[in-house]
């Protein structure tokens, strides 16, 4: 049923409407012209106002009547959808409760005991059911509250996968300079090595020398003292325990013919 205003371009609510088989409406602005009309056609014009709001009323219930229709039917899918899974866990128990049955029967106790022992550790009613009430909200809730909780679960969850994806790129961080470490210890240690080796060949250059070197050094040297800070650089056979040490003298140093021996005497 039309109830906008007849006269061209009004879109008030209407008030009133005449008898007349047009049945011209007219808003409350409109009262001049419906009374020009009334006097023309001779018709008379009763209050709509109330039954125009009625009918609006009702109008605009229709759409939440759509709400209700479709809350009711998905409901009803989900209720269907709950009791399928009943049904299958009850066909399945019953299927077990059987085994049962034939295991005892044929005097197999443990592995009835261990379906029993199964069943004991399925502990259905401490399940957590709040992750699964708040998709039921999710899913069919409409009014603000409910809304209310579906937006904070996907902040929540937009939440959670901002720090699921920091915590990623944070091990790749830590990764990344992990391996930058290890790799900067090896070079420090390949350099430390390479340090501490040519220290070492360097003391050892320092402490050789050739055998005219060493005849000239002992010719230069009188006393014992001398003798042995020479001979000790040489690292010599129970040189260090036998006359560091022990404080002996050196009497006499020879070197053999082929200058690979050195013998020392003592006083």
């Amino acid at each position: 049923m039309d109830f906008k205003c007849s006269v061209s371009r009004c879109l008030e609510d209407v008030a009133w409407q005449c008898n007349c088989p047009e049945k011209f409406k007219f808003c409350l602005t409109h009262s001049k012209e419906l009374m020009s009309h009334s006097r023309l056609k001779k018709c008379l014009a009763g209050n709509i106002k109330d039954k125009y709001l009625e009918l609006l009323a009702k109008q605009y219930k229709n759409a939440l009547n759509h709400v209700e229709s479709d809350c009711i039917k998905l409901t009803q899918e989900m209720i269907c959808e709950i009791y399928n899974c009943l049904k299958d866990n009850c066909n399945y128990l019953k299927k077990k409760k059987n085994e049962i049955n034939n295991l005892i029967l044929s005097e197999q106790k443990n592995k009835a005991e261990t379906i029993a022992n199964w069943a004991n550790t399925l502990s259905i009613l401490q399940r957590g059911k709040n992750q699964y009430c708040l998709s039921v909200r999710k899913l069919l809730g409409i009014d603000n509250s409910n809304i209310k909780i579906v937006i904070d679960w996907e902040k929540l969850e937009e939440e959670l996968n901002t720090l699921r994806k920091n915590f990623e790129e944070s091990c790749k961080k830590i990764n990344g300079l992990e391996k930058e470490l290890k790799n900067s210890n090896e070079t420090n240690k390949k350099l430390s090595d390479a340090k501490l080796k040519k220290k070492y060949l360097s003391q050892e250059n320092r402490n050789q020398f050739s055998v005219e070197e060493f005849k000239k050094r002992l010719s230069n040297l009188k006393k014992s003292d001398k003798f042995k800070n020479l001979l000790a650089q040489l690292d010599l056979q129970d040189f260090q325990n036998r006359f560091v040490q022990s404080n002996e003298y050196i009497f006499k140093v020879f070197i053999s013919n082929d200058n690979k021996c050195i013998f020392i005497c003592e006083i």
